[in-house]
């Protein structure tokens, strides 16, 4: 979601997670590559993990977003919402909203 309120959807990296880690719960580092790069100056993600809290970083992801010293917000999706609602400055928004 972009702070316009315009909304783009999933690329071919989003499918990337079910092929490598056979769930949709696991964030790869294609999705992230392709996220910050359709946000190159963004210094902070919000990442909505689902209604139940269910979708985490992997490792490779985490490490990347380290090394680009962007901030990190995990949180539930409803929670992740209010904190992206609230957010000032470069922001991405990537939300979990399956369940």
């Amino acid at each position: 979601m972009r702070r316009n309120g315009s909304i783009s959807t999933a690329s071919w990296a989003g499918f990337q997670s079910r092929f490598r880690y056979g769930n949709s719960h696991t964030i790869s580092l294609g999705e992230i590559e392709d996220v910050l790069d359709r946000g190159r100056d963004a210094d902070e993600l919000i990442v909505g993990s689902g209604q139940y809290d269910n979708v985490r970083l992997s490792p490779e992801a985490a490490a990347y977003l380290e090394q680009r010293d962007c901030r990190v917000l995990l949180l539930p999706t409803p929670e992740a919402i209010g904190a992206w609602k609230r957010a000032q400055g470069k922001t991405i928004g990537l939300f979990h909203v399956t369940c």
